[in-house]
């Protein structure tokens, strides 16, 4: 390998020569040295900023040429071939979540009872909000969604005044009606993300089982919701 003068500009000359250079660069190019045009390669980054991968389809293109051809392209003069080195600078941003999980759990309980559930003509009810993120139970008495007229749903939500602004909570939640009389409780539990004005539904038990004297799930008329949210970590936006 020869040295040709010029900084960053490299002979390539004897066959025998090894090439021991180093290129900060993500364009790589060969000069035609009889009218000034060039083949140009390029180069991307690798997971190491020291390192580079190489594609060079000019080469591609001259390998199929004969001697006398690459010649009189102007690419080889006397035995040798210049390569040059351009530099582009691209800036990559990369976004998403970031989920911070908590050392102690801190977990809220709520019991709701509705008396006269009978009566209850409404489509949605709520509950009064508790804990510190302001969570509240939602009631819809004939069902909602696909459990519409055929069951009984329960619906967490929150209200977030107290979140911060682009944080959203990882919460296990458990939802139920209680058996007054064998202890029988009915519960589902669920893992969720949970953001200010979105809600978890859950269609509890069927209506005909929850009206069925032989159950002791509505006693007197009074209808006992539990609730247990555990509040597990938070996600937030994160970008580089």
């Amino acid at each position: 390998m020869g040295n040709n003068g010029s900084k960053g500009c490299f002979n390539m000359g004897d066959r025998n020569s090894k090439c021991n250079c180093s290129m900060n660069n993500e364009a790589f190019k060969s000069q035609n040295n009889i009218n000034n045009n060039y083949f140009k390669g390029l180069i991307g980054r690798s997971a190491a900023p020291s390192h580079y991968l190489v594609k060079m389809d000019s080469f591609s293109f001259l390998s199929k040429a004969s001697t006398h051809e690459i010649l009189l392209m102007g690419y080889l003069i006397d035995d040798s071939c210049v390569f040059g080195a351009e530099v582009f600078v691209v800036e990559k941003t990369f976004k998403g979540d970031h989920l911070s999980l908590m050392k102690n759990y801190d977990t809220v309980y709520h019991t709701w009872k509705i008396e006269k559930f009978s009566t209850l003509l409404e489509e949605y009810y709520e509950s009064e909000s508790f804990g510190f993120y302001k969570w509240n139970v939602g009631l819809y008495p004939n069902g909602f969604g696909a459990g519409k007229g055929n069951s009984i749903s329960l619906i967490l939500g929150m209200s977030g005044s107290n979140v911060p602004q682009d944080t959203k909570l990882l919460a296990t939640c458990t939802l139920g009606i209680k058996d007054q009389l064998y202890g029988k409780h009915i519960k589902q539990t669920g893992l969720s993300i949970h953001k200010p004005s979105k809600k978890i539904c859950y269609n509890i038990m069927a209506l005909e089982k929850l009206k069925n004297p032989k159950h002791g799930f509505l006693v007197d008329d009074t209808l006992i919701i539990e609730a247990e949210v555990k509040l597990v970590g938070f996600v937030t936006k994160w970008s580089t």
